[in-house]
């Protein structure tokens, strides 16, 4: 702390000036403070120093905050240690009148815009995990939600007998959500398909559209159905595209290899994506190195490696916030990719799940040492760098068809300017 004293002590024989380290002027010592090893007069001293009513030391004015709630002037140590500020707006909060939230302080209006009651569960949770039901008008939490699907998607898996696979070229099982962020959506219409509608905090209007686990062409129709509704409606920045992929018979080594295939295309992948997809930190790229995949020896290992040690079954884990999601592996038995911006276009959709789906097959069945080839090819390329004959060479290598190659030349060519920058 600085050195405050008060010179109070004269020989009453001598009278002993001295000049104001502000002012300038000379005044009686008997009347000077010090701070900090200068001298000041009385009145430049209380205009330019206060004392905390918290620990009582003093301090410059502009170290000196004025806490309004409390009515009290505070240091700023002690200003943090009796005075809560919402973390959103940075208003004052009295002791009475704050909300916790996920360890953070709020004011009462802050709080309400981001949190919300479920009504089932009587709990609050962050608006960005709450979904508003439209068929009974209430918000539930995800997994309040989730027991209380819509009726007409009862059934979380459609029948799929006598299938086709002309539209989507796969046999293993996928599901979808789609988020609009439009609120002119005929919902009624979208009623009567197999989707359940759902609210998503992250939307500044308009809902989040979740399939059923859907199969070959009868669930490429059910995707037709939904997109020839939502044609007309407007998909924003704030819209995604999440594909679930049925995981439920893939062992440790299945998934090593796809987090592997994964980690060395991923640029591939986002470069036929807006780049705000690349840097949106809700589906980012993969943080874990090729060599700490490798070294997995188990599913337990590859779990370990995924939370960082810090094992987690929540569903809301913020480690799903990649752009290949192996939490929801371990939740639900799904692989989740996450990078699509929003869309209606019936055919994005389908050209994304037929380019996942065959991504998967190729790691599954295809070694390791095959998929690490995949390297030499993109070893020396940076984001900015990566040629779309680059990229093609990596297509040819995995197997792709001409149709595919076109359509990912069209997306490639239509971003290539904002990664180029």
């Amino acid at each position: 702390m600085p050195n405050i004293q008060l010179n109070n002590e004269v020989n009453e024989d001598d009278e002993v000036m001295v000049s104001c380290s502000n002012c300038n002027d000379e005044h009686n010592e008997d009347h000077s403070y010090s701070f900090d090893g200068d001298v000041y007069c009385e009145e430049c001293y209380h205009e330019h120093f206060s004392m905390c009513e918290g620990c009582e030391d003093t301090f410059c004015n502009d170290d000196i905050v004025y806490s309004e709630v409390e009515e009290k002037h505070y240091c700023q140590s002690c200003f943090d240690e009796n005075v809560r500020v919402c973390c959103s707006c940075s208003s004052e909060v009295s002791e009475d009148d704050c909300y916790i939230g996920d360890d953070d302080t709020y004011c009462q209006d802050c709080y309400n815009e981001n949190y919300t009651y479920c009504e089932d569960c009587n709990e609050y949770y962050s608006s960005d995990y709450v979904y508003y039901n439209e068929s009974d008008e209430v918000y539930r939490c995800e997994d309040c939600n989730t027991e209380n699907s819509n009726d007409n998607n009862e059934h979380d898996e459609i029948e799929c007998q006598d299938n086709t696979y002309n539209e989507i070229k796969f046999n293993r099982k996928y599901g979808i959500e789609l988020e609009i962020d439009d609120a002119n959506i005929d919902i009624d219409k979208i009623r009567n398909t197999q989707f359940n509608i759902t609210n998503d905090g992250s939307l500044d209007c308009g809902y989040e559209f979740v399939s059923p686990i859907m199969q070959g062409d009868i669930g490429s129709q059910e995707i037709k159905k939904l997109t020839d509704i939502l044609k007309d409606n407007t998909c924003t920045k704030k819209s995604g595209y999440h594909l679930h992929i049925d995981a439920r018979d893939l062992d440790y080594k299945s998934i090593q290899k796809i987090m592997v295939l994964y980690n060395i295309i991923e640029d591939v992948i986002f470069r036929m994506l807006p780049i705000s997809r690349y840097v949106n930190t809700y589906c980012k790229k993969s943080d874990k190195s090729i060599n700490d995949i490798l070294n997995c020896k188990s599913l337990e290992d590859i779990k370990n490696l995924w939370y960082s040690g810090n094992l987690s079954s929540d569903r809301y884990c913020n480690t799903r916030y990649y752009n290949l999601n192996i939490h929801s592996y371990f939740y639900q038995q799904s692989i989740e990719i996450r990078s699509h911006s929003g869309t209606k276009d019936y055919n994005k959709v389908i050209q994304w799940i037929n380019f996942h789906l065959h991504l998967i097959d190729y790691a599954v069945n295809h070694s390791m040492t095959d998929i690490l080839a995949l390297k030499t090819l993109l070893d020396d390329m940076s984001m900015q760098k990566l040629s779309l004959t680059r990229c093609i060479m990596v297509l040819n290598y995995l197997g792709f068809k001409d149709g595919f190659k076109i359509y990912y030349t069209a997306r490639f060519n239509k971003f290539q300017h904002c990664y180029n920058r």
